[in-house]
C-alpha cells in the first residue's frame, strides 16, 4: 500500500520489520523501487536479495533489468542476464528481455542492453535484431567521449 502510494521510506519501514522475507515481500519491494523511480534503490535491494539467499524469479529480473538501463548499468545488467543463465532457464532469459522492452519500448539503454549483452554471448543475429527495432522506431544513441 505504502508503494502504491509512492512512499518507499514507509514501505521500506514495513518491510524491514517483517518477520520473515519471502519471495514475494522481496519482489514487491524490488518492484515498488523502480516503478518509483529509484534505480539505485531496485538494485540494492537485489543485492539484499541474494545476499539473503533467496533466488530471483522473472518478476525479480524484470524489475531489475530496466533499472540497469536508466542507470546505464552495463556491467550490471550483464551480471543479471549471466545469473539466469546460471539458473538454467533459457526461456527465463529470452522472456525477462521481451518484458523489459515491452515496459520501455521508446528506452534506447533498454535496446542498448540487452544488444551488449547477446554480443558478449556471442549472439550477433539477436544483436541485428535490436538494432534494426531500434531503427525502426527512430530510437539514436549518443556517444559520450
Amino acid at each position: 500500500m505504502y508503494g502504491k502510494c509512492r512512499q518507499l521510506e514507509d514501505a521500506l519501514m514495513v518491510f524491514a520489520n517483517m518477520i520473515e522475507n519471502d519471495m514475494y515481500l522481496w519482489n514487491s519491494i524490488i518492484s515498488v523501487h523502480e516503478q518509483c523511480g529509484d534505480h539505485d534503490g531496485t538494485l540494492k535491494l537485489l543485492k539484499g536479495m541474494l545476499s539473503s539467499g533467496l533466488r530471483p524469479d522473472m518478476v525479480t529480473f524484470t524489475a531489475a533489468l530496466p533499472a540497469c538501463s536508466h542507470l546505464s548499468a552495463l556491467v550490471r545488467g550483464k551480471e543479471i542476464h549471466g545469473y539466469m543463465h546460471l539458473l538454467g532457464n533459457v526461456d527465463l532469459v529470452g522472456v525477462a528481455d521481451e518484458r523489459v522492452l515491452e515496459l520501455e519500448p521508446d528506452h534506447c539503454g533498454s535496446y542498448v542492453l540487452m544488444s551488449n549483452v547477446f554480443g558478449a554471448a556471442g549472439r550477433y543475429a539477436e544483436v541485428a535484431e535490436l538494432m534494426h527495432m531500434m531503427r525502426q522506431k527512430h530510437l539514436m544513441v549518443f556517444l559520450d567521449f
